[in-house]
């Protein structure tokens, strides 16, 4: 193990270290694993030192910023434990677009990796209102329902395509049930980068995507589809998303069932 220590004058008051009594040694060991690193991670994620992301100043690791000989590889190996935490803390900080509630609850249900149920208590109204609108009420199941050009960013970005069932009751009403599994695929030969999955941010100031960016892993990874990605903040249209990689979602997180249930 290389030696550490803070940069400055050892200080017993600010900064004592516990040395325990028998040892001839009178410096502490350092804890396991690559000097620095975690800690720099940490740094990066917690709220003081965002002063400094906005002041334009970048810390250095070779730890962090090592090209992996194998993209294709899981990534930040070295934290593979933590990458669950970092992921987390990431999708604490960055600032979703506010009309996406389920797309951010989704996606930490999915890193929490319980595999249980979520249920949607109380599904949006514009939700019902789209659902009605393609069913056109019938009874019956409608398999892989695509709300995709329906201009709802939270529907979009939480179930994808899904099913619903639509069953009548006794006083005339209907009942609409949805069904579906929440996790990250991919599409074969994906020559258009399809696959790729995006969560939306919004409009966020110039100063706040540029922060957002220097939060974000930078290592690389190879989409099953055929195409190398990684972690991006990028416009999209009028607004701008979070990419995240397909390979480490699918590793970081368990796909689980969906359920919605209204009725009109």
């Amino acid at each position: 193990m290389c030696g550490q220590r803070p940069p400055g004058p050892m200080c017993q008051v600010e900064n004592p270290i516990d040395i325990d009594g028998g040892t001839m040694c009178l410096a502490a060991t350092p804890p396991p694993g690559p000097v620095n690193a975690y800690k720099y991670v940490s740094a990066r994620l917690d709220a003081p030192s965002v002063a400094g992301l906005i002041s334009g100043r970048r810390p250095k690791s070779p730890h962090l910023h090592r090209k992996p000989k194998h993209p294709d590889r899981r990534a930040l190996n070295w934290t593979d434990h933590h990458a669950k935490s970092l992921l987390l803390s990431i999708l604490d900080l960055v600032p979703f677009k506010p009309d996406s509630p389920y797309s951010t609850a989704m996606l930490k249900h999915y890193v929490e990796s319980s595999g249980e149920l979520y249920e949607i208590k109380d599904v949006p109204k514009e939700w019902q209102d789209w659902i009605v609108k393609v069913t056109h009420g019938k009874l019956g199941v409608h398999k892989s329902l695509s709300p995709y050009n329906s201009g709802i960013y939270d529907l979009r970005n939480s179930l994808g395509h899904f099913d619903v069932t639509v069953t009548t009751n006794k006083n005339g009403t209907k009942t609409y049930t949805i069904t579906d599994t929440y996790g990250f695929g991919y599409a074969k030969h994906d020559k258009n980068q399809t696959g790729r999955h995006g969560f939306p941010l919004g409009k966020p100031s110039p100063t706040t995507l540029r922060i957002i960016k220097m939060l974000l892993p930078s290592q690389e990874y190879v989409n099953p589809g055929g195409f190398k990605e990684h972690w991006e903040a990028k416009q999209i249209g009028k607004d701008t998303y979070l990419l995240i990689p397909q390979q480490f979602l699918a590793e970081q997180g368990k796909p689980f069932p969906v359920k919605g249930v209204f009725k009109r």
